[in-house]
């Protein structure tokens, strides 16, 4: 069995919560020209993703700028879809209900 992650399955994961599924808007950095399936599919260490309050980020990205830690807004919470762009291009859009019932088919196949 073929273990998949990288971010689009980590965003995904942690939009289904137990009060109900949550939709998303991010959108993708340009890294150095990685084809798409690389930058949503892709692992690689040394990151973290974080879910704060729109109030509260200037002061966690000053904090990590201080630190010198590269922190970047990726997207918005909220919603009933996972979208996930580049720029203007749109490279995955799904409700999240329906990325939820496959990712709960797919764990009880190999539970």
């Amino acid at each position: 069995m073929t273990s998949v992650k990288g971010v689009a399955i980590a965003v995904a994961e942690a939009a289904f919560r137990e009060k109900g599924p949550l939709g998303l808007r991010w959108i993708l950095p340009p890294l150095g020209g990685l084809r798409e399936d690389v930058l949503l599919f892709g692992e690689s260490c040394g990151r973290a993703l974080a879910s704060v309050s729109p109030t509260c980020f200037e002061e966690i990205a000053g904090r990590a700028k201080r630190w010198g830690i590269p922190c970047v807004l990726l997207g918005r919470v909220g919603g009933d879809h996972l979208v996930f762009r580049r720029g203007s291009q749109v490279l995955l859009s799904v409700p999240v209900a329906e990325a939820l019932r496959i990712w709960e088919g797919v764990l009880a196949k190999y539970a």
